[in-house]
C-alpha cells in the first residue's frame, strides 16, 4: 500500500460521488432470496399504565 493511499483512507472524509436515494420514503428490506420485510411495527398499548 502506498503512503498516498494510506493517508486518503484515514483522512475521515466521505467520497464525493454519493447518490441520493430516490425512494427515501420507502424503508423496506428485501433479502437475496426475495423475502420482503416492511420494517418494525409500532405496537399500540392496550391501556395506559399510571404510575
Amino acid at each position: 500500500m502506498s503512503s498516498d493511499m494510506a493517508s486518503s483512507l484515514g483522512s475521515g472524509t466521505l467520497p464525493g460521488n454519493t447518490v441520493t436515494n430516490p425512494k427515501e420514503d420507502l424503508k423496506g428490506i428485501t433479502t437475496r432470496s426475495g423475502v420482503a420485510y416492511k420494517g418494525p411495527t409500532i405496537p399500540t398499548p392496550s391501556k395506559v399504565v399510571k404510575q
